[in-house]
């Protein structure tokens, strides 16, 4: 941490710097299942001097996973970038039971229970 540490009694994290950056650059950032997308659409709604188009991200890369049926996520491209509502978002496979798409499980238990059997 730098200089200017401010300690604050009673919090879980008491060294707070500057809440608003980082000591490190971000490149990518995921959002799992945050409400960003709502926050922007209603800054939309009460604020419309503020184009919302116009805010940048200070990363590289944002990916946003959220379910459809999430009260709270939604999408951020359409909020961004207009011409992005006409694209639909991009299913992502679920986790299955055997991660390695081999069908073989990678829990120790069944690699013990496999070597028995021999």
């Amino acid at each position: 941490m730098q200089e200017g540490v401010d300690l604050r009694p009673g919090s879980s994290s008491s060294l707070i710097l500057n809440p608003g950056r980082f000591d490190f650059e971000v490149s990518e950032c995921f959002l799992l299942g945050c409400p960003l997308g709502l926050v922007l659409a209603m800054r939309r709604t009460v604020l419309p001097a503020v184009q919302v188009s116009q805010l940048r991200p200070a990363c590289t890369q944002i990916f946003n996973l959220f379910y459809p049926s999430d009260p709270s996520a939604s999408r951020l491209e359409p909020l961004l970038e207009p011409l992005f509502h006409k694209l639909p978002p991009f299913p992502m496979p679920r986790y299955q039971r055997y991660p390695l798409g081999d069908g073989r499980s990678t829990l120790i238990v069944s690699v013990k229970h496999l070597e028995n059997c021999k």
